[in-house]
């Protein structure tokens, strides 16, 4: 009733490439050749996985994408703090005054300081010649330093680009803590 079990390898019974095979070899050698086919799909499945997860979160792109948006939302908050040392000092120097005031603040040197940062005639001029390479006038120093987007911008260049450039403005930078913040900014920046 029970027949035999014909188990062929390359085509050829098992038997005739090995005669004496009982039917326990016969098995062992069918439950062999069933799990090694078994690890071998569970293995090649393993490993797509593991590249699937590794193009999806491992991916260069994406690391550099993201490192991009960090990079930029780090250069914004950055800006925001450059903004911020800006106007503190701006606040404290002009004292509430506007621009449209025109103000105009002779110091202890007797030298007048003029518009809401309270740039000196000679200070602009400087700054110009050693940041843009340009000679102004004392009449172009003073509209420059009466105008507060080109004295702001300017200020920001000396602040940010010289590393003694906030003590212009030594007593406002010392009550508004400049220094530490200027500091924090260059930390971030490395």
């Amino acid at each position: 009733m029970n027949k035999p079990i014909k188990v062929l390898w390359n085509g050829k019974l098992l038997r005739e490439i090995y005669p004496h095979a009982t039917r326990w070899q016969v098995f062992k050698f069918k439950l062999k050749k069933f799990v090694r086919k078994c690890l071998i799909v569970s293995g090649v499945m393993t490993m797509a996985f593991i590249l699937i997860v590794l193009g999806v979160y491992v991916n260069p792109a994406i690391k550099c994408q993201k490192k991009i948006a960090e990079k930029d939302n780090l250069t914004l908050k950055v800006n925001d703090i450059k903004d911020k040392v800006i106007n503190d000092i701006q606040s404290c120097e002009s004292k509430g005054h506007s621009e449209s005031d025109g103000i105009i603040i002779f110091d202890s040197n007797k030298v007048a300081s003029v518009g809401t940062m309270q740039f000196q005639v000679k200070t602009v001029q400087h700054y110009y010649k050693t940041l843009y390479d340009q000679e102004i006038t004392p009449k172009e120093a003073i509209l420059i330093a009466l105008d507060d987007n080109k004295a702001e911008a300017l200020a920001k260049d000396i602040i940010f680009k010289d590393s003694k450039g906030w003590r212009n403005w030594f007593n406002c930078g010392t009550k508004n803590g400049t220094e530490v913040k200027l500091k924090v900014i260059n930390e971030l920046l490395q």
